[in-house]
């Protein structure tokens, strides 16, 4: 399994619950949703706030200040990405290791 569950199923009971297995695939899309778009959002909005913010006093100012945030949105993307492969990685490594020793 991935998501959600994959890297912190530990912390719920290791997904043992009949509810949780049910729901597993939802809340890993809520809990990637909220994250990653929420955070997508917040430089989407910040983008829009300079926009508004350096518009009346300079347009290049808005255009540089986009100029900035896209590749920090593709920095961060990568970053999270990158982030997530790795501890996917290191959950299934351990599983395999539980698997193994038993």
């Amino acid at each position: 399994s991935c998501g959600f569950f994959a890297v912190f199923g530990g912390f719920l009971g290791g997904g043992k619950h009949p509810t949780l297995k049910r729901f597993q695939h939802y809340i890993t899309i809520a809990w990637a949703f909220s994250t990653v778009l929420g955070i997508i959002l917040f430089m989407a909005e910040f983008g829009l706030i300079c926009w508004i913010k350096f518009w009346t006093a300079s347009q290049a100012a808005a255009w540089v200040a986009t100029a900035i945030l896209i590749p920090v949105a593709f920095i961060f993307l990568g970053f999270a990405l990158h982030f997530y492969r790795s501890l996917l990685e290191h959950k299934i490594d351990e599983d395999n290791k539980k698997q193994k020793k038993l």
